[in-house]
């Protein structure tokens, strides 16, 4: 990805960079309007340094706005992938967290009945009334 992204950078400065030097050519290509017409340089280094680093700005710029609308367009992606994966954890640690407290509940519920169970079939009733309760 890191690659993709260096040399499509590389491309664009150089694509930037080759707009920038052709139209400060063009820009200060000669201009003649008569014969007797001073002659200007063909080829003005300044403003052909001029034209290309006014060409970075404004590409950097339109880079920076392309990148921040990346940015907001990640984020909202990756809160999303977020959201659904705690909801996912979230529900498996509820659902383990309820099947491990009733299987104790019910444990100890059916240890708590045998045990009442046991102690009326060792000890009796105490007032001695089991026939009248059959």
């Amino acid at each position: 990805m890191r690659a993709t992204i260096v040399i499509l950078g590389a491309l664009l400065w150089l694509a930037t960079m080759g707009i920038a030097i052709m139209a400060g050519l063009l820009l200060n290509a000669p201009r003649h309007s008569g014969p007797s017409a001073p002659a200007s340089p063909a080829f003005d280094p300044i403003a052909v340094i001029g034209v290309a680093v006014s060409t970075q700005s404004i590409v950097l710029a339109m880079m920076a706005f392309v990148v921040a609308i990346a940015a907001i367009w990640g984020y909202a992606s990756i809160k999303e992938v977020i959201l659904n994966k705690s909801e996912t954890t979230a529900r498996a640690v509820a659902e383990k967290a309820a099947r491990d407290t009733a299987a104790s509940v019910a444990i100890r519920t059916v240890e708590g009945m045998l045990s009442s169970a046991r102690t009326e079939e060792d000890y009796g009733d105490a007032a001695g009334d089991d026939d009248a309760r059959q």
